[in-house]
């Protein structure tokens, strides 16, 4: 039998994403060249979360990488959602 659980606060819990190693700067295509981007932990990200690229999320096996204009959230299951800007 499965139980569904309750959401935690959204609210309180988008405030304890924290950047990883802060920033770097990054090399992406044309037009953009080398930009500094937030690097993120995907661990520390709660449902809810929401950022917009440039942006790198670090986890153990993969690295995502957020074009400047990217927008990116977390889903409900953990999963991040992007949505390709311009």
């Amino acid at each position: 039998m499965w139980t569904q659980l309750a959401p935690a606060a959204a609210s309180f819990e988008i405030a304890k994403a924290k950047p990883v190693a802060g920033s770097r700067a990054v090399y992406f295509p044309a037009p953009h060249g080398r930009v500094k981007a937030q690097v993120w932990q995907r661990a520390s990200l709660p449902s809810g979360w929401t950022l917009t690229g440039p942006a790198i999320i670090e986890e153990y096996s993969a690295t995502t990488v957020l074009l400047p204009g990217d927008q990116a959230r977390v889903g409900t299951l953990g999963e991040i959602i992007i949505d390709c800007g311009s």
